[in-house]
């Protein structure tokens, strides 16, 4: 796994320090975030996935890196990827591609009143 962020897109609000306070740190100045490991250990890597899911701006991504085969000194070509970390709050990953991004909730709808209650 490697990660890289884009600091333009950084709004500094922190999350991703809370949740892998290991692998990420904040500016003192402007908070934007500072990564302390740009290839976390294998420990780390659904904290980190978690941390690039919740992130409000978008500004973490996360790399797979196929792990070489025992003895073989790098990857083996077709060899298969690299398992990806469970999704936010353990759900399933992500499908290749697409970017997982919260819903609100259904009964959220504000123009229609509860039942039994004057309109």
């Amino acid at each position: 796994m490697k990660i890289t962020v884009d600091e333009e897109k950084c709004c500094g609000a922190g999350q991703c320090v809370l949740i892998a306070p290991e692998v990420f740190d904040q500016r003192d100045e402007d908070g934007i975030v500072v990564v302390l490991e740009p290839e976390p250990p294998q420990d780390q890597h659904a904290l980190t996935s978690e941390a690039a899911v919740v992130c409000p701006a978008a500004a973490i991504q996360v790399h797979d890196t196929p792990e070489p085969p025992p003895g073989s000194g790098g990857a083996a070509r077709g060899a298969a990827p690299a398992p990806r970390a469970p999704g936010l709050l353990g759900g399933p990953a992500p499908e290749a591609g697409r970017t997982q991004r919260p819903t609100a909730p259904k009964n959220l709808n504000m123009r229609t009143p509860p039942r039994g209650v004057p309109h």
